[in-house]
Parts: C-alpha cells; structure tokens; sequence
C-alpha cells in the first residue's frame, strides 16, 4: 500500500527488467480519492506475480512523479 498520495494518481508496477506490469488508479481503489493505492500483486491479467523486486511509478494530475522500489515475498 502506497499512502499520502494525491487525488487521481496513477500508479505504474514494472518489473525489474522494465516490463509493464500493472497499472493502477487511485480512483478506482475500494475507497475512491482517499489518498493512497494499494497493489495486491497480481498483474493486469490477473494473474499472481513472482516474488522480487518491482519498481513502481506514480504519475499525479499535474506531473508530478515518484519511483520507488517494492519488493515481493510468498
């Protein structure tokens, strides 16, 4: 979960070889505009990812942008 973001952000989850993963809305988490976003590790297919480092992009409405490394444990 990535807290303490703005309204209407978008969330980009790449894998360490810079593939697309996932891409997330703020505004469409169960709690839309509440400022944060939450991935549940799966990607846009659905499908349980692997365990490893990702890099996640957040992109806000008026440029503003923030990289940051998650990594993922089964």
């Amino acid at each position: 979960k990535v807290i303490n973001l703005p309204k209407d952000c978008v969330m980009t989850v790449y894998n360490i070889a810079g593939e697309k993963v996932r891409e997330l809305a703020e505004a469409n988490q169960s709690v839309s505009n509440a400022g944060w976003i939450e991935w549940d590790g799966k990607n846009e297919a659905g499908e349980v990812v692997g365990r490893g480092v990702y890099v996640y992009l957040i992109k806000s409405p008026d440029g503003q942008k923030k990289i940051g490394k998650v990594g993922l444990v089964k």
